[in-house]
């Protein structure tokens, strides 16, 4: 009786032991099956964020270079300004002394025109005197 007792206890505590491990293999299966699906949903997540990050980067390097080529244009724009204003000064300051070479030969012009005209009331005279000198000499003689 003691043999019978001592087996089915013993029976007992292996069927208890199976039960408690197919209840641990069953729950270990369905935690291995989470765990993947959650290292799978993990890296979709991560891959997401990624690309996500990624999109941002490059979208604000876009900004960025924008902005750069913008300051570009803008320098650009500035220059060519620049450009325009000094050479329109220049072109007029050239108006500006080819018509004070204008005006200043004019002066010259008609500066010399009045010194050869009283050169020749000069000459004139001189010619008159020297005419009534002559004809006073002659006279004289």
């Amino acid at each position: 009786g003691n043999f019978n007792a001592a087996l089915s206890d013993l029976t007992t505590k292996i069927a208890a032991a199976q039960s408690t491990l197919t209840i641990a293999h069953t729950v270990l299966k369905d935690t291995q099956v989470s765990d993947k699906a959650a290292i799978r949903r993990d890296v979709r997540t991560g891959v997401a964020r990624l690309e996500t990050s990624a999109q941002q980067l490059l979208l604000a390097k876009g900004d960025e270079e924008e902005k750069n080529i913008q300051s570009i244009i803008t320098a650009k724009q500035v220059l060519v300004a620049e450009l325009t204003k000094s050479t329109n000064q220049l072109i007029s300051t050239m108006r500006n002394r080819v018509t004070l070479a204008t005006a200043t030969e004019a002066t010259d012009n008609s500066g010399q025109e009045r010194q050869l005209t009283s050169n020749d009331a000069v000459m004139h005279r001189w010619i008159r005197n020297s005419a009534v000198g002559q004809s006073d000499l002659e006279a004289r003689l």
